[in-house]
């Protein structure tokens, strides 16, 4: 049994977006990241965070999987750093932190006990598995921050985070192991253009007994547009495209579209290519309840169809709150 964990569906816990907003916009959200998920989707979306933010997610799967995360991540800006006597910062340097856990359960299945014979003894329903992650991410700016390039209206912010996989295996075999991001997220305002790029799930795998199953390393590079349009009564319009490549060089693209009316509701649409040979169309709907300059509470729902298999579908709630940063 525990040999029978490897291959395509090994480690989904850590290449799932985590966020109804994502699934909603077909994961294309490697330059779009911001909100507290960036913890696990792109971590230098953190650094452009204006408010505190708790987050929740619930997700009904396919096969009885339900996944659960729950995060907090805030902005933190520091004054007047130096180093040597020399001034690092001419304004506040912008940095975030951010925690995270994300649970998901596997099901359940039934255990057939024989003897050396091959005749049944007993059956019994048990776990089919548990996955556990807890993530600590950090993210800054850097331009302006550490003078390392002029911003002209251009910032660049990175990020990384550390996390700790833990997963049991029909409640009798378990394991652990660390696992790691780093992401880049580019931001001109003026145009809004923004571009990212993530390396997700750094380390040296999860062992099980003496089988070593390696972690599912992925590359993914974004690209996104958004602005007001007027002519279409669009407060905020939200184009992104992502590229992706894993370990087993399986290459895949996402597009994914967010339109918010000048009203409280927004609406997003996304499509998959690629990866498995299929493809997926996802929708999504966002309502943000009537707030205050010091935060807003945002409710997102997302949906995805997954060819013959059924559908899934995601909950997540945003709460800013603070004053913003």
């Amino acid at each position: 049994m525990a040999g029978a964990h490897p291959g395509p569906a090994f480690g989904v816990i850590l290449k799932d977006p985590v966020s109804a907003k994502a699934m909603g916009m077909g994961g294309a959200f490697a330059a779009v990241s911001d909100d507290v998920t960036a913890i696990h989707l792109n971590p230098a979306g953190l650094a452009s965070l204006t408010h505190r933010q708790l987050g929740m997610m619930y997700d009904r799967g396919l096969a009885d999987i339900n996944t659960e995360f729950i995060g907090c991540a805030s902005p933190v800006l520091l004054h007047d750093e130096t180093l040597g006597g020399t001034k690092l910062a001419q304004s506040p340097m912008r940095h975030a932190i951010g925690v995270s856990i994300l649970v998901s359960q596997l099901g359940e299945m039934d255990l057939i006990r024989t003897d050396a014979s091959g005749a049944f003894q007993d059956a019994q329903r048990i776990s089919a598995g548990r996955d556990t992650v807890v993530s600590m991410a950090y993210a800054a700016r850097v331009t302006e921050d550490w003078g390392l390039t002029k911003s002209r209206g251009h910032e660049l912010y990175v990020g990384a985070t550390a996390r700790y996989w833990s997963a049991t295996l029909a409640q009798q075999y378990s394991a652990g192991t660390s696992v790691f991001d780093v992401g880049f997220l580019s931001l001109k305002k003026d145009q809004g253009l923004r571009w990212g790029v993530v390396v997700q799930n750094l380390g040296t795998g999860l062992k099980y007994k003496q089988t070593v199953d390696p972690l599912p390393l992925t590359y993914r590079l974004g690209v996104a547009w958004q602005a007001s349009v007027a002519e279409i009564g669009a407060r905020r319009l939200t184009g992104a495209l992502d590229a992706t490549a894993d370990r087993e060089n399986k290459k895949g693209v996402a597009a994914g579209l967010e339109y918010w009316s000048r009203s409280f509701a927004g609406w997003r649409a996304g499509y998959q290519w690629g990866q498995n040979q299929r493809s997926r169309w996802t929708a999504g709907l966002g309502i943000q309840l009537p707030g205050s300059s010091r935060g807003a509470f945002l409710i997102d729902y997302g949906f995805q169809l997954i060819n013959d298999l059924g559908a899934a579908h995601r909950l997540s709630v945003t709460c800013e709150f603070g004053a913003p940063r």
